[in-house]
């Protein structure tokens, strides 16, 4: 990914699951257009207020893609995101 904008989403939200550590944490992104690093930042933000030791989650952008940390180190974390319209363009 670059710095340029891209639209979010045909639709009025575009939603998915992203389970972080075991827990599922619903997403739904506004349609609207992002920067990448907007976008990343949103998803952080949604992650994050999911609370407990998903307070300390983070997402950035590396190489292109977006980098979705646990806070939990070792074999207990995990990041696992449903196909779902979060996926589609």
């Amino acid at each position: 990914m670059n710095s340029a904008s891209y639209t979010q989403g045909k639709n009025a939200n575009h939603t998915g699951t992203i389970t972080v550590d075991g827990n599922d944490v619903a997403i739904s992104l506004t349609a609207g257009t992002y920067t990448a690093g907007g976008l990343a930042a949103e998803l952080q933000s949604q992650i994050r207020a999911a609370g407990g030791s998903l307070a300390n989650a983070t997402v950035d952008i590396k190489d292109g893609a977006f980098e979705i940390k646990t806070g939990t180190s070792g074999a207990a974390g995990s990041v696992v995101m449903s196909a779902g319209d979060l996926a589609e363009a």
